[in-house]
């Protein structure tokens, strides 16, 4: 059971790849929240 997600901001892409990454997991009824 996972409690976080790390992504690299310097990985090409990396904003688009975040947006979608969220958008699955609020489709799939995770919530997402920032820990810090």
């Amino acid at each position: 059971r996972a409690r976080s997600l790390c992504l690299h901001g310097d990985t090409p892409g990396a904003v688009d790849l975040a947006r979608r990454v969220r958008e699955q997991l609020t489709a799939a009824g995770v919530r997402v929240e920032a820990f810090a």
